[in-house]
């Protein structure tokens, strides 16, 4: 057995198979694959040492050698120094996915006119999918080769979309592939649906901007008449 196996089994007892899976998930979507199991293990098994070093060298002094005090105060230690690297790490990885969500939806344009141009020149769905999936595109290629993939293999590509709209949660990536989907079940031509979606997301991202820009000279503005 190597040392991964191992803290996978000590990941297993420390957390249900159902959290696990949750955090599997969670983990997913900030585009790691590691097994949640191990990755659990490893962070109790990091702590050991860590704690135990701390311990001699800062909490066994200050409570002047009384083992009785300093136990109970090293397990609670342990547990609170747990706790704040979870929190710590899914601070950072709910960021990370909140940046790669926003790097999905900021490329998506660009890559459903490269689809629909794909399809116009007389690629199937599939080809056109893998074709547009292209390194400049980063974390939206690595999940439309997942989805092209399953389309090559004779797999169901509206149950690979959805799975897709399922794992970011994001009214954007909702609209634009729920629409996509129904096309491609209802046997609509996919390119007018490909192209209105490009004209609205480029749209959307323009009144964006130009609300953004609004409320900056707006508080330019308010803060100008401030300091008069």
């Amino acid at each position: 057995m190597n040392y991964r196996k191992i803290l996978g089994k000590i990941g297993e007892r420390l957390i249900p198979v159902k959290y696990l899976t949750e955090i599997g998930i969670f983990l997913n979507k900030a585009g790691i694959s590691k097994i949640p199991s191990e990755f659990i293990g490893g962070l109790f098994v990091f702590n050991i040492p860590f704690s135990l070093i701390l311990y001699f060298t800062l909490l066994l002094p200050y409570l002047k050698y009384n083992m009785m005090a300093s136990i109970p105060a090293f397990i609670i230690g342990f547990i609170i120094l747990c706790s704040i690297e979870v929190f710590t790490i899914y601070f950072y990885l709910d960021i990370k996915i909140f940046n790669r969500v926003r790097e999905i939806e900021d490329l998506l344009d660009k890559f459903l006119q490269q689809v629909s141009d794909s399809l116009k020149g007389g690629m199937t769905f599939d080809k056109a999918l893998w074709n547009s999936a292209k390194v400049e595109f980063g974390v939206l290629s690595e999940e439309i080769k997942v989805i092209a993939k399953m389309a090559t293999t004779g797999k169901d590509v509206t149950g690979a979309l959805q799975k897709f709209i399922k794992k970011y949660e994001s009214p954007i990536i909702t609209r634009t592939f729920s629409l996509i989907s129904e096309s491609i079940k209802s046997g609509g031509k996919i390119t007018d649906i490909l192209d209105r979606i490009v004209i609205d997301l480029r749209e959307t991202r323009k009144l964006n901007k130009e609300m953004k820009t609004a409320v900056l000279r707006s508080e330019e503005h308010t803060s100008e008449l401030q300091s008069h």
